[in-house]
C-alpha cells in the first residue's frame, strides 16, 4: 500500500551504551530499490574522548558521554513509498584503505562488550520500518 514509512536505524553499542567508531565521520546511506533516499553522517564530532581504557568504568567528560550515548538518535527518516515489493538497503559508504597490520580474529566477550573502538568503524545493530 502506498504510504509514508518511518525508517529507524540503531547502531551497535558497547555494554555501557556508547556507539562505537565515532572518531571519524562515516557516511551511512538508506536506499530503496537502489536509489539513495537519505545519507546520514555518524562520528567526527570534535568532542574530547575518554582514555582508551575508559569503557564506562570512570566518570569522564559529560559532553562525550552525551555524544557517545546518543549518536544514533537522529538516524530516522519518514519517506513516501509506493505500493509493492521494495528492496531496502542500508550500509556505510566504503572508504578505500588497507590495514597495515596482521588481521586479528573477531573479538567476543568482555573485551568486545566494553571497547568503544573509537578509531574503528560503527556498525548497524537494527533497522525498524
Amino acid at each position: 500500500m502506498d504510504g509514508e514509512y518511518v525508517f529507524t536505524i540503531k547502531l551497535q553499542k558497547t555494554l555501557y551504551n556508547a556507539v562505537r567508531g565515532l572518531a571519524d565521520p562515516h557516511q551511512l546511506e538508506l536506499r530503496i530499490d537502489r536509489q539513495r533516499v537519505k545519507t546520514f553522517t555518524i562520528g567526527g564530532e570534535r568532542v574530547v574522548p575518554p582514555p582508551a581504557s575508559f569503557a564506562g568504568t570512570l566518570s569522564w567528560n559529560p559532553e562525550w558521554e552525551q555524544y557517545a550515548n546518543h549518536a544514533d538518535e537522529g538516524l530516522q527518516v519518514r519517506i513516501p513509498v509506493r505500493a509493492g515489493s521494495r528492496q531496502v538497503g542500508i550500509s556505510f559508504v566504503r572508504r578505500s584503505w588497507q590495514a597495515e597490520d596482521v588481521l586479528q580474529p573477531s573479538r567476543t566477550g568482555w573485551g568486545f562488550g566494553t571497547d568503544e573502538m573509537f578509531d574503528g568503524s560503527p556498525a548497524l545493530e537494527s533497522v525498524t520500518v
